[in-house]
């Protein structure tokens, strides 16, 4: 009889086991931090002028690349669409970029990004219209290589993004 107990609480434990492992892949084994973001390849952090030619960007909207260099635009909520090459400066200082397409989110939607971002006080964030075909989702997250798609307005989510990127700049450091 005891035999037959130890084997149900081995069992039971393995299944445990199986679960968590089946967790943290679903969460990590995809390349992701666990928000459902990813990952893309940085371009780099040239600095251009605003009538430079660059190489295109890799991914919609920006994540890295080539960036005016003199400035970024003002943290806080836009009515109106930011160059990439200024977007990536405020990613560059380490800022999060929440975007959306406003032909694809609804007034309540766009009532709760502007209250969030407008309640972020001195964050390093902005909240902008993003106006292009190939927009992936219908608001999308930026920081310095990596991008978060949504569906619809998650708080949550948001908040965790920001937490795990806001503040990390990317300067390149000349070695001393």
């Amino acid at each position: 009889m005891q035999k037959k107990n130890k084997r149900g609480q081995t069992a039971f434990y393995l299944l445990l086991i199986a679960v968590g492992l089946v967790s943290v892949y679903l969460s990590f084994g995809r390349g992701g931090s666990g928000l459902g973001d990813e990952y893309v390849a940085s371009l780099g952090n040239q600095h251009v002028n605003e009538k430079e030619e660059h190489q295109a960007y890799n991914s919609t909207p920006p994540t890295s690349g080539p960036h005016l260099g003199s400035s970024v635009a003002p943290w806080g909520v836009h009515t109106e669409q930011i160059p990439d090459e200024l977007q990536v400066h405020n990613l560059e200082d380490g800022g999060v970029i929440i975007h959306y397409d406003p032909a694809r989110v609804d007034n309540e939607t766009l009532k709760s990004l502007t209250d969030f971002g407008e309640g972020r006080g001195d964050r390093h964030l902005v909240v902008e219209p993003y106006v292009n075909p190939t927009l992936p989702s219908p608001i999308v997250l930026t920081a310095w290589t990596r991008l978060l798609r949504l569906e619809q307005f998650d708080r949550e989510a948001i908040i965790s993004f920001i937490k795990k990127y806001e503040g990390r700049d990317h300067h390149v450091r000349k070695p001393l």
